[in-house]
């Protein structure tokens, strides 16, 4: 399998401590955001000067970049100061397709341009861990609410052609419940048996 990079710095002896690895990692970061903030500035000034739409930059600098930047917030720049994005339907992604010259060119966007760093403009999303017991409590409530619709139409005088009707409408899926009922050590009551019972006699009748 071929190395995504070259991992001489690792051994031999261009072998970097690994504290000096880091550090390198957190300094290039901040440096290549810089650059970017440089680079973005640079082409909304000439843009400005010369009085011409660089979109076709701007949308290179924006995906020439790849996937480890905050592209939302880099558009966002961009758009804050004049220039439009409009979805691609064959790319799949919004590209830069033109300004608002009088926008683009005014002294408040390039005032604007120098003193905002590109990436306070969108926040990039925190990673959330996925916590399961939160997600099934989360499936419960659901649940338990779809269950209150059933009950309602089961104790309802509603003829049984008309509440066979109702059920049919209510998206439940009975088998599942039992299911994460088993997993969770909940056992349904009497009432509850009784009342899936009657909604699965009444699909399989169906």
């Amino acid at each position: 399998m071929k190395n995504v990079i070259s991992y001489s710095k690792l051994t031999g002896k261009n072998a970097l401590p690994l504290a000096k690895l880091i550090e390198q990692a957190i300094a290039h970061t901040k440096t290549g955001k810089d650059k970017i903030q440089l680079a973005s500035v640079a082409v909304i000034y000439h843009g400005a000067k010369h009085g011409t739409c660089l979109a076709d930059k701007v949308d290179y600098l924006v995906e020439g970049l790849g996937d480890g930047i905050n592209k939302a917030a880099l558009q966002q720049f961009f758009i804050n100061c004049g220039y439009v994005f409009e979805q691609d339907k064959e790319q799949s992604r919004l590209v830069c397709t033109g300004w608002d010259k009088d926008k683009a060119r005014s002294q408040d966007t390039l005032e604007y341009a120098k003193s905002t760093y590109w990436t306070s403009t969108v926040k990039q999303a925190e990673a959330k861990v996925w916590n399961l017991e939160d997600a099934f409590e989360a499936f419960m409530k659901v649940a338990a609410a779809k269950q209150n619709q059933i009950d309602k139409i089961v104790n309802s005088t509603l003829s049984d052609e008309e509440k066979s009707h109702k059920l049919s409408l209510v998206e439940f899926d009975v088998d599942l419940m039992r299911k994460l009922n088993k997993v969770k050590g909940k056992v349904p009551d009497q009432d509850t048996i009784s009342i899936e019972d009657h909604i699965l006699s009444k699909a399989k009748a169906a």
